[in-house]
């Protein structure tokens, strides 16, 4: 994990609120993307794994293993949640292909992600 990945969440326990739904769908992958008030976009933990079709265990594994600690973000629906950037969860299911632990979704949500960060 590189450390610019890791500078990217802050180890702050400040409530973020979440300020605009973002969907971003291609073929059978759905996820839904949220923008704070920062301008990151952010997905739930949770949303990282299931949108995979992974148990949440599996991300929140994975950010134990890379010294990654989420946001607190809070939902439109006034839910708090744990948000990562969009980053992590692209490096998240880059770790899972290149382990071969990965699925046509990790493969096409890592794709999926690389063009919507760089665009």
């Amino acid at each position: 994990m590189s450390t610019t990945v890791r500078s990217s969440i802050s180890a702050s326990t400040n409530l973020l609120p979440a300020i605009e739904r973002i969907k971003i769908r291609h073929k059978l992958l759905k996820l839904t993307a949220y923008k704070l008030p920062n301008q990151e976009t952010v997905v739930t933990t949770r949303q990282m794994a299931l949108s995979v079709r992974l148990p949440e265990k599996t991300a929140k594994e994975f950010m134990r293993k890379n010294g990654l600690r989420p946001w607190k973000v809070l939902m439109p629906n006034r839910c708090v949640a744990d948000g990562v950037p969009l980053s992590i969860a692209a490096a998240y299911w880059k770790h899972l292909n290149e382990l071969g632990k990965g699925n046509a979704l990790t493969k096409l949500g890592q794709e999926l992600l690389a063009d919507y960060l760089t665009n």
